[in-house]
């Protein structure tokens, strides 16, 4: 049995080992046995499973050296001169391989040292030979000459050394056949060590593509990404629009209420706002718009004056006619009431309108408790995962299409679920039907959810407007604008 210099190495695949850095001398026969871990656990090596060690030399040349299964988690790797034939430092790779591709890939450093004894060592079958040939040789041949010179004194001496040459001769062809035999082993070899880097390369092919597509699925996610931020962004420009057309009309709102009051009797001089009252003459006027020394019009309306009310026959108060009737030359109006309603009738159509305003009313709660058509607003109570909400009115029962805003009292820890009204938990899912993430729902931040046949959906993916609240918002506005 050949020497080797054997060196026991702890790995883990899935954690960082620090390995010392082995010692060798070029032409040494070496063995690195590898013992697998899987974060502290033996490692069971499957059948399937492949190991191969690449040497970058010095040189930079990549040596594949291909490792044996010897235990449980065991690799045997046997180096030979190629991996040593640089000296110093060498960076070595042990990648591990199974049925679906590369499982690890374990990097260590072995230093190769300078042989003393010089640049070449035989091989085992080589070193047999050249001892067959250069140790027992010559003395074959020495005990040939002696027997030629003894040939004349003893025949049988000379046959017994011719029949030991014979038999050299016979160890020698031994020799020669056995190192055939070893090259065609190693041939053997190298076609086994080529077929594993050709599986090895297969299946460093299929691991780029599906490195790819996972690219390339990556990047798809991230350009839905990118949508969802620019849907968000133009749904917060949306909201903030509304809100600036509801500050301005609240602005217009409250400038119409402060100009529209009584300043004074009309003065040329004084600066007038639009909705300003002032009386002239007998009338009062409304200014239409802002003015100063374009006086109201005494028979009715003008450019900048409207007839706000029309001063008495006396001009202090008393009123010039009553229902299209003058009075007389004594300040008396004499009115035909046969045109007016009577009580009888005035009571039928007070009826009437109560049934009317029943009618509104049965209606309009009836709007109020739709939650479909329109979308409810509650604080929520209970956990910070079970929240629970109180609907006013009561929300009836749980519908596709109902819809609700909530004001969270306590920020999620896990997934979520909500009991409208005390119909029952319902879970709100993200609009993927994924749960929320633990912390997404922020303390006193407002969500829209809407109700989808089984689970509540997180609108906006964290609320804001929904469609029908902007809808509503700018259709108000619009209103107070006059739009």
């Amino acid at each position: 049995m050949s020497l080797e210099n054997v060196f026991e190495i702890d790995v883990d695949i899935k954690s960082k080992t620090a390995i010392r850095t082995p010692t060798v001398t070029q032409n040494d026969a070496v063995v690195f046995n590898f013992r697998i871990y899987d974060e502290g656990r033996i490692y069971n090596i499957d059948d399937g499973s492949t190991f191969t060690m690449t040497s970058t030399r010095p040189d930079k040349q990549a040596v594949i050296t291909v490792g044996e299964v010897t235990g449980i988690n065991t690799i045997r790797f046997k180096l030979g001169t190629t991996e040593f034939e640089v000296k110093g430092k060498v960076e070595a790779v042990i990648q591990v391989y199974d049925a679906d591709g590369r499982v690890s890939t374990i990097p260590f450093r072995y230093e190769v040292l300078s042989d003393p004894s010089g640049d070449y060592i035989p091989s085992e079958d080589e070193e047999t030979l050249i001892q067959k040939v250069l140790g027992e040789g010559p003395k074959i041949l020495a005990d040939a000459q002696q027997a030629t010179t003894e040939a004349n004194e003893a025949t049988e001496a000379a046959n017994t050394a011719t029949d030991n040459a014979n038999q050299i001769a016979a160890e020698v062809s031994q020799a020669i056949s056995d190192a055939r035999q070893a090259t065609q082993d190693a041939t053997e070899i190298t076609e086994i060590a080529t077929k594993a880097e050709q599986e090895r390369e297969v299946s460093e092919t299929e691991r780029q593509q599906n490195e790819a597509a996972r690219v390339q699925a990556e990047t798809s996610r991230q350009d839905a990404e990118a949508l969802r931020q620019q849907h968000e962004a133009q749904r917060q420009s949306d909201t903030q629009t509304a809100i600036s057309n509801a500050e301005e009309a609240t602005e217009g709102a409250q400038a119409v209420a402060d100009n529209t009051r009584y300043t004074e009797p009309y003065n040329e001089a004084t600066e007038y706002k639009k909705n300003n009252v002032v009386r002239y003459g007998k009338n009062s006027y409304i200014a239409l718009q802002d003015t100063q020394g374009n006086a109201p019009n005494a028979s009715g309306d003008s450019e900048y004056w409207g007839l706000l009310a029309v001063g008495g026959v006396d001009g202090t108060g008393l009123v010039s006619s009553v229902n299209g009737v003058w009075p007389d030359e004594n300040g008396n109006v004499e009115l035909d009431f046969s045109a007016f309603a009577t009580k009888q009738e005035l009571h039928t159509l007070n009826e009437g309108l109560s049934d009317n305003i029943n009618e509104v009313r049965d209606s309009l709660g009836t709007h109020v408790s739709d939650y479909i058509s329109h979308t409810g607003f509650a604080a929520t109570t209970g956990t910070s995962n079970n929240y629970t909400a109180t609907l006013e009115p009561a929300l009836s029962a749980y519908a596709e299409g109902v819809s609700l805003r909530i004001k969270i009292h306590e920020e999620n820890t896990d997934v979520v679920t909500i009991n409208v009204n005390e119909l029952g938990e319902v879970p709100i899912k993200k609009a993927d039907g994924s749960d929320v993430d633990a912390g997404q729902l922020k303390q006193d931040s407002v969500y829209t959810i809407s109700f989808n046949g089984s689970n509540f959906i997180l609108q906006g993916e964290g609320g804001g407007l929904n469609n029908l609240d902007r809808s509503s918002l700018i259709t108000s506005v619009n209103g107070i604008l006059g739009a």
